[in-house]
Order: structure tokens, then sequence, then C-alpha cells
């Protein structure tokens, strides 16, 4: 639940939907569950069901047999959970593989695994030229190359230039223009959301040990961080070598002392720089700069958990982590999510969240 939602009842088993149709008893099925979303897009599922019914006449037999049974290859799925009176969606794909199993101590199973539809985006390789477009514009471009729709935030209208999309498919190059501008995407059903990282909140949640926070480990580490980024590169337009040097960038929510003021107080304003073999401008240097200091101040603390499932825990969520060291306590940005359901758990949410700054060093 977001924070001062009222509690709503609430159902740990999973129900699926394939090909926009509803299946009770195949719901009924699901003995296991794992969605998986981390930065860069392309959601991965696996969906376990029991593959064995008793029929009303008394006979008995396998489930996902013959054409007519719904768990086919290419097949849409979706699959949801959360409140009974509105469970939310969690993924939504094609079924890319199906496996069976069976053993002497375990009743005969099926298992699906999918992949959301960037799995067209991942499979299909060009190379082409992108010439005096931004950011904005190849999202735009190649989610309408797959039929998607694009919902491009505010700041990557910039920086306008030539982009080579060379023997890549059309998402790992999608991943590497992003990257250079500290934004990332997901899919939410047929829409590729796509955004500054850690600006924006997909979603507030608050958990807190030990009601919805189960367990988390947080780790505050200077090991590998820095206060100041620079990057130089052979200037595009005149040959000379053009510098870019910062000690800001995108932080994200939270609040305290950044590592890089920790490093200067304690230890030394360790600097850490990139020669970039691109011919590039000034301005393109100092934002890659910015982008490569904001990501490495990001992951000063890291706090990995589980959570009582929740469908709001997504990539790009903020979690206020209450009930831990007082040090500790403080907002954090959703890198990676896993819903995950079995029959002895239940439904869990595991995630990992990063945050620039330290409470108990302000």
């Amino acid at each position: 639940m977001a924070r001062d939602d009222p509690p709503q009842a609430y159902s740990a088993q999973p129900t699926v939907r394939i090909s926009e149709m509803e299946y009770p008893m195949l719901s009924a099925q699901i003995f296991a569950m794992q969605m998986t979303e981390r930065l860069g897009g392309l959601s991965a599922l696996e969906l376990s069901f029991t593959d064995w019914i008793n029929a009303p006449d008394g006979s008995a037999g396998y489930g996902a047999t013959g054409s007519d049974q719904p768990l086919q290859l290419g097949e849409p799925i979706s699959v949801y959970s959360g409140e009974v009176t509105g469970p939310q969606e969690i993924f939504s794909g094609v079924i890319t593989a199906v496996e069976s199993e069976v053993g002497p101590d375990q009743s005969p199973a099926v298992t699906i695994l999918a992949e959301d539809l960037l799995f067209g985006a991942r499979r299909q390789k060009r190379s082409r030229l992108f010439e005096d477009i931004s950011p904005k514009d190849i999202v735009e471009e190649i989610a309408g190359d797959h039929r998607l729709s694009a919902q491009v935030r505010d700041g990557l209208d910039q920086p306008v230039k030539n982009w080579a999309q060379m023997a890549e498919t059309d998402l790992s190059f999608l991943r590497r223009v992003l990257a250079r501008v500290d934004a990332d995407l997901q899919l939410v059903g047929t829409e590729l959301q796509v955004g500054p990282i850690a600006r924006d909140e997909r979603a507030s949640i608050e958990l807190e040990f030990p009601e919805t926070l189960i367990r988390a480990r947080i780790t505050a580490d200077l090991a590998d961080q820095y206060a100041e980024a620079s990057i130089s590169a052979m200037d595009i337009d005149g040959g000379a070598m053009v510098l870019g040097s910062v000690s800001e960038g995108e932080m994200g929510p939270g609040e305290g002392a950044l590592a890089k003021d920790i490093l200067t107080e304690k230890l030394a304003p360790y600097k850490d720089h990139i020669r970039h073999h691109e011919p590039q401008n000034q301005d393109w240097v100092d934002a890659m700069a910015r982008t490569a200091f904001g990501k490495n101040a990001r992951g000063f603390v890291t706090a990995e958990g589980t959570a009582l499932g929740n469908s709001e825990i997504r990539v790009g969520s903020w979690l206020i982590l209450l009930g831990t060291n007082p040090m500790f306590a403080n907002q954090y940005n959703v890198v990676e999510a896993v819903h995950r359901f079995d029959r002895e758990n239940g439904y869990m949410t595991d995630f990992t969240a990063q945050c620039a700054y330290f409470g108990g060093a302000a």
C-alpha cells in the first residue's frame, strides 16, 4: 500500500489472464511465481502450475495438454496481485517458453516463461544512423517501430546530435543512449515510460519492520565513491581537448550527508577521471560527467530487502524504510524488484534500492 491508504482485503494468490481472458481454475493451480524487473527494462516472468486435474467424472490426467489449453507459446499473458477488490497488474507480456516436469516426489508441473513486450526490441538487430535527433526522439521512433506508445518525461530533449546504431538490438541501443543521459526505460502495458533515473517517483511506499518490511540489509559504502567526476574528449569542432568536471548530479530521494561530503571531511576529495575516445563538445562532456557522478553517488547506500507482497514496489518507486537502525531510516529509489509467490511463504516482494544520502552522518 502507498502511504495513508486504508487497509484493504488482500489475496496472496496471483491471478492470470491469457489473451485477456480470465482462467480461475488455472490461477488456482499456480504454486510458484517470480517476476523480475531491473533498470534497463524487459521484465521476465516464471510461472509454475500443478499439471494434474481430477475431473468431475472421476478421471484424472494432465491439464496442460491439447491445442485448446491456454498455455501456448506466443500467447499474451498478464499476471495480477494485491487487493481483492482491485488487483494490480504486475506483468504483461508474451509466453516465450513452456516446460513440463515430472518426478517421484512431486506432482506433475508445467512452467511458462514470459517476457514483456520489449521482447521484440530485444530480438531486432539493426545498423542505422539517427541524424540531428534527441534521446526523446529516438525513444519515440523505436517505440513506434514496435507498436508501443511512448511517455517521455522532461529533460531528454537534449542533446540533439547524430547517433549510430551499429549491429545492436533496438533495446541495447536504447539502453546505451539513455545511459548517456542518466535515464531509464520501463514498459507498462504497451506504454514505454522513459525518464531521468531517481528524479521522479513512480510510487511512494512506506515499509516498517517488522510489519510490512520482513528483512533488510542496508550498507553505506565509501569504497567506490568519489567527490568529483571528470571526462575528457577531443572537441568535435576544433580538435582541442575538452574537459568536463562536476561534483553534482541527480541524487534522487533521501536526506543526510552525501558521500562526497564525508570523503572531503574525513579522508580526501577523491576524483574519478574517464577518458572518452569519441569526439564531443563541451556541453556534452559536462552532461556525461554529471551522469557519471550521479550514478556513482546514488549507489552510496544500498538496501536489499524483502517486504510483504506489494504490487506498487517497482523500479522507480521510492521506499521509506522505517524500523531499521535510525542511521539508515531514509527514502530509497528502487532499482530492482522481484515479485514472488509460493504456497509456503505466500506473496513477497524482494527489492534493491539506493540512496545517495546517509542520514546518520547528517
